[in-house]
């Protein structure tokens, strides 16, 4: 995750998928970004992972792109945060 917010790349081996890891390490990430002061999180899904964005509170937040032969979905994700800590 970037100063701004960008998660660029979050990826997990195959054994870690539909165990719950991929939730923890976005719900670290946006408590990390709430601490920072940040107010979103973004990043550019692709289509494998864009349900799992959708899922978690991303929203779609323009076109899709075509770069090297994949659709990247820009998504964004308002932080609602209490006591400095992300819900």
């Amino acid at each position: 995750m970037s100063k701004s917010g960008e998660i660029a790349l979050c990826y997990l081996v195959p054994e870690a998928r539909f165990i719950g890891a991929g939730k923890a390490l976005l719900s670290f990430m946006e408590i990390e970004a709430a601490r920072r002061g940040l107010d979103s999180l973004h990043l550019e899904s692709t289509a494998t992972a864009r349900a799992f964005y959708l899922r978690n509170g991303f929203l779609p937040a323009g076109e899709p792109k075509e770069a090297f032969g994949i659709t990247a979905f820009p998504m964004r994700k308002k932080l609602s945060v209490i006591d400095g800590v992300s819900r």
